[in-house]
């Protein structure tokens, strides 16, 4: 006989069916290219649009379609007051929306970590674009357990899915957030959005986990290799660490992790 679901049993079954990155990324794709001038203020550059008073430029329409659709700036900041927060490490930064928000709407210093050469490139025209330069730092690495370099991938549609591949001819630098955060000072806050690479981000944060402890915002949509999406590692990694979870917002899975 089939034993009943438990509360956490059925919350990690909805969340697990909540996002396909794939459906979401192909429905960016149309709409940037059929609907963009609908959605957004198209300027000289690219495109422009005000959230919360905060008027943020991009230099590529396609992007903010993605933004519009699953709308991930509003996930990060779901559990985070932003007016508590001097300074942010954000790994996975292109296009940039989060840190230029961030460094417009509070002032706050962000660490923008981009290790896909020509994604950082464009990161830093739209952060100059955006006058942000002061309070945001680019940085060409991404999060991983070690440091180390691996070859890498590059989503040649929206430049937002690239990922680790063995297989690949691109060759990116990795760190450990422990090594970053003692290079470019303690966060308040780290948010991530690397493509399925958050467990060994977070194995690779021992020190910034266990001392330093910062609140968290994670995509956890992410599948590795075909299997289940990354929340429930996640979750599992920051409670071993004393941390509070929530794992939701369906736009855009992300799990919230706050020190206890």
């Amino acid at each position: 006989m089939a034993l009943p679901l438990s509360f956490r049993g059925i919350s990690h079954l909805l969340k697990e069916n909540l996002i396909d990155n794939k459906v979401s990324v192909s429905l960016a794709g149309f709409l940037g290219r059929n609907f963009t001038q609908i959605l957004v203020t198209e300027e000289e550059q690219g495109y422009s649009r005000d959230k919360e008073g905060v008027k943020i430029k991009m230099s590529r329409a396609v992007h903010f379609t993605d933004v519009i659709i699953r709308k991930p700036l509003e996930g990060y900041r779901k559990n985070v007051d932003l007016t508590e927060i001097d300074k942010i490490i954000d790994a996975g930064a292109f296009p940039g929306e989060f840190a230029i928000f961030a460094a417009k709407k509070e002032d706050v210093d962000v660490i923008a970590l981009e290790p896909d050469p020509k994604n950082a490139e464009e990161l830093r025209e739209n952060i100059q674009m955006n006058g942000v330069g002061e309070n945001v730092t680019v940085v060409e690495t991404g999060l991983w357990k070690e440091k180390t370099e691996k070859s890498f991938e590059r989503d040649h549609q929206l430049g937002m899915s690239s990922q680790i591949n063995e297989n690949a001819s691109i060759t990116i630098n990795l760190d450990t957030l422990d090594h970053i955060v003692s290079e470019f000072g303690e966060p308040d806050l780290v948010k991530m959005d690397i493509e399925g690479a958050e467990i060994e981000a977070l194995e690779g944060a021992e020190r910034v986990l266990g001392d330093i402890r910062p609140e968290f915002s994670i995509a956890t949509y992410h599948r590795r290799n075909g299997a289940e999406k990354t929340f429930k590692q996640v979750e599992e990694i920051l409670e071993e660490h004393e941390y509070s979870t929530e794992t939701g917002y369906s736009r855009h899975l992300t799990t919230y992790g706050g020190p206890e």
